[in-house]
């Protein structure tokens, strides 16, 4: 299964397989007006896509070592993807790979959590050792797992098809007992745990409310608008499947992206900062946060029309500084 999908709206959606660039390269968007592709006309509807050399999706940092991290990869003209570390120190990635990883989490105390596209999670030391099984714990389709600072309690989705419940639970790893934390009917697909544990962030558009970032109480189950996002902007509100927060516990910030952009936001205040900015050739979509607040390392989608129904994409990571100052291309080789 592909580990992204875009959806293009132009009178309805549009899949198409995204693919990555060279590490030393950029597509350019021919469109500045961040205007969408032409409407394919072959027969199925769907555009034919070019991509070259890798892929990346889905980064994490090490807490306790924010120089370590780990991206999912997809080699050219490969079906299968991996998941690979990098940094000092760091096992060999031959040696460590999980295939099938969706949403991955990283603990200070060295285990890394991810969910496989059947809905089962999984723990694995960030040595490569103690391939751990959750299954006999879930009782349903479980999904997007994510340590709290503590290294002790991890979150996770699940939707259970024998109550028709979906909802946010908490497992101590220590004692392996597992309690409902959110309200029923509610888990969002991303979000980011706050360092006393208590909330999460996430980005999201409830019916009639506006689209932005929104904190979740794990205690009162109550909701709370910290940045909304401007409406009806062409090529932008609303192009992107992929908008995710990263709370940097240790500087108390939230990093996040939201119709194709990189934006900064002080839990407290609210006060945003856009750090970068997308559109729908230019989207930046899945984000980690170091604890400390000083860079994130962000996934970058990036696509041009060729003609002929075809387009060339790119999917890259970046790594950003956390004021905007600076950035560069991950992994290093």
């Amino acid at each position: 299964m592909a580990p992204h999908k875009w959806l293009v709206a132009v009178g309805f959606g549009l899949g198409a397989l995204l693919g990555g660039c060279s590490p030393d390269r950029d597509i350019t968007p021919p469109d500045a007006t961040c205007q969408p592709p032409p409407f394919p006309e072959n027969v199925y509807g769907e555009y034919w896509i070019r991509r070259k050399d890798w892929s990346f999706y889905y980064p994490v940092i090490n807490p306790a070592n924010p120089q370590q991290y780990g991206l999912d990869g997809r080699a050219p003209k490969a079906n299968g993807h991996s998941f690979q570390l990098y940094g000092p120190g760091v096992v060999d990635s031959s040696q460590f790979r999980l295939t099938e990883i969706w949403l991955p989490s990283w603990s200070r105390r060295g285990w890394i959590a991810k969910a496989d596209y059947n809905g089962f999670l999984w723990l694995v030391k960030a040595n490569g050792d103690s391939l751990t099984s959750l299954r006999n714990l879930q009782t349903g389709y479980c999904q997007n797992p994510q340590w709290l600072p503590d290294g002790v309690h991890l979150l996770y989705g699940q939707e259970t098809l024998s109550t028709m419940n979906a909802a946010l639970y908490r497992l101590n790893t220590k004692t392996m007992v597992s309690e409902q934390v959110s309200g029923n009917y509610y888990m969002p697909f991303y979000y980011s745990p706050s360092p006393d544990g208590q909330q999460i962030a996430s980005f999201d558009a409830p019916a009639s409310l506006p689209r932005g970032l929104w904190l979740y109480s794990l205690i009162t189950h109550e909701r709370r608008l910290l940045a909304s996002l401007p409406e009806n902007e062409a090529g932008k509100t609303g192009m992107s499947n992929y908008a995710q927060a990263s709370w940097a516990w240790d500087a108390n910030v939230i990093f996040w992206t939201g119709d194709c952009s990189l934006y900064r936001t002080d839990p407290v205040t609210g006060a945003t900062i856009k750090l970068r900015d997308g559109c729908i050739n230019n989207s930046y979509e899945q984000v980690a946060a170091a604890p400390d607040g000083s860079f994130v390392i962000a996934t970058k989608y990036e696509q041009r029309y060729l003609g002929n129904d075809s387009l060339e994409t790119s999917s890259t990571a970046w790594k950003i500084a956390g004021d905007g100052s600076w950035e560069e291309r991950l992994p290093r080789r």
